[in-house]
């Protein structure tokens, strides 16, 4: 069947990611909503159409995540993974919207997991997940992305604490270490990773687990936090009008007052939802928050709470 695994182009139809022997069982969660229907002359290069909440969406750099994902399929990787048993989704079908992509790094590297946005009407892994993934490569990390329930924060929050309590148990299958790891999250997935940050997996029934080492906000008002929470990483856009940067600054200011290490960025000229925002002042946010987590690691390990990347703003 490997040698079907053909790659995408920019006129290829989604109908055509829907069917791909590659993503054969879990095709629909890849697209943002499993409700839409796909008209078969929409393609890849249109895909913005998917997203109407997001802007910079670059339709070349998703091809290339998927044609990446593809990749993986055909090296016999892998690529998605169920969290919830066939039994919860018996008595909960609606969690039959829910899974794990997996982008295999260098074993016993990092790894992060990945919260993309969509202001829980859709789930943006296009544009806030696989695309960052790929962009991990570079650093051999692996990379988890969810597929969330959209509907309600709550929903969403469960599904994030189940996933990540279910990688975290199976770290050695994985080839995974327990510890720092780090928490992304765009936009409504932002607010997702925080409301579990602060109440932690005891919460939702679960054994205590490893906390992230980091946690790295995009463009998101961050009101919800508890008082052990990791250091967070916070960027935004100057035009952003539905995360207003004034509103971020301030609940950083707050997550200060309250003894949290944290860290701003607003970049000129961008608005919400901008993804990589290749092209744009924001193009090297995701390389900084790179550093802020690993500087978070490193602080850990020397027992020290101060570093120059912490509680600076720019």
């Amino acid at each position: 069947m490997k040698k079907h695994f053909q790659h995408f182009t920019l006129n290829s139809p989604l109908n055509d990611i829907l069917n791909h022997p590659a993503f054969l069982d879990f095709g629909p969660l890849i697209l943002p909503t499993t409700q839409q229907f796909y008209d078969d002359k929409t393609t890849i290069k249109h895909i913005e159409e998917l997203m109407p909440l997001h802007s910079c969406i670059n339709a070349t750099n998703i091809l290339k995540s998927l044609n990446a994902m593809i990749d993986l399929r055909r090296e016999g990787y892998n690529l998605f993974y169920r969290f919830y048993s066939d039994k919860d989704i018996e008595l909960d079908p609606t969690k039959n919207n829910t899974g794990l992509f997996f982008f295999k790094g260098k074993p016993e590297a990092n790894w992060l997991l990945i919260c993309p946005g969509g202001a829980f009407q859709y789930v943006a892994s296009l544009h806030e997940g696989f695309p960052y993934a790929v962009h991990f490569k570079k650093y051999n990390f692996n990379v988890f992305v969810l597929r969330y329930r959209t509907g309600s924060l709550e929903d969403a929050t469960a599904d994030l604490a189940a996933a990540a309590a279910w990688i975290l148990s199976r770290a050695n299958k994985f080839r995974l270490k327990a510890t720092d790891w780090s928490l992304w999250g765009s936009s409504a997935g932002a607010n997702i990773a925080a409301a579990f940050s602060a109440k932690g997996f005891a919460a939702y029934g679960l054994p205590d687990a490893p906390k992230p080492a980091a946690l790295l906000f995009q463009y998101a008002v961050i009101d919800d936090f508890g008082a052990q929470d990791p250091p967070s990483f916070t960027v935004v856009g100057a035009l952003d009008r539905r995360a207003n940067p004034t509103d971020v600054v301030a609940c950083e200011n707050a997550r200060v007052q309250a003894g949290l290490r944290t860290r701003h960025m607003i970049f000129p000229d961008v608005g919400h939802g901008f993804g990589l925002g290749l092209g744009t002042p924001a193009e090297d946010w995701i390389d900084l928050a790179v550093m802020f987590w690993q500087a978070c690691i490193a602080a850990a390990a020397l027992g020290i709470r101060s570093h120059p990347l912490f509680d600076s703003r720019r």
